[in-house]
């Protein structure tokens, strides 16, 4: 297991967290069998702000022609930083529901600029996924009653 200590925004905004992901999986590939690692055998995985970067490092890998991960885990991932154009999160944001929408919208400031919001390396859904290695996506409420 290796885990990147990526820079954080808003110190280091959209790319540098990302660079230094793909950065630490191009060292896996150059390096983890010195290390006894199989290195066709790598799982991208995070939570909140690390599963979007485990998805988008497998897509900036993709693009930068580095083999893709054999799998991918996304623990409660932002896969939209246009947050507002859906229902759930006009509903819940103001309940508190995991974050505020003046929270949301402070981290979003805080990692990208209002220009790159669809950009696949941001928000992923906006991506071409085909070929994409198998994904799992974990996403709830903490109010199972506020559908």
């Amino acid at each position: 297991m290796v885990s990147v200590n990526y820079r954080l925004a808003p110190e280091w905004p959209f790319p540098t967290g990302l660079d230094d992901c793909v950065a630490v999986y191009r060292w896996i590939l150059e390096q983890g069998g010195t290390l006894g690692a199989d290195t066709s055998r790598v799982v991208f995985a995070g939570d909140s702000s690390g599963s979007n970067f485990a998805v988008t490092a497998a897509l900036r890998a993709r693009d930068a022609d580095l083999p893709l991960p054999t799998a991918v885990v996304m623990l409660g991932p932002v896969c939209d930083f246009d947050f507002e154009q859906y229902d759930s999160f006009n509903r819940l944001a103001p309940k508190e529901i995991v974050y505020d929408a003046a929270f949301a919208g402070f981290m979003r400031g805080a990692y990208v600029s209002h220009e790159d919001w669809a950009h696949p390396h941001v928000s992923p859904v906006h991506a071409d996924l085909r070929g994409f290695p198998p994904t799992i996506l974990v996403v709830g409420t903490a109010d199972p009653h506020d559908r």
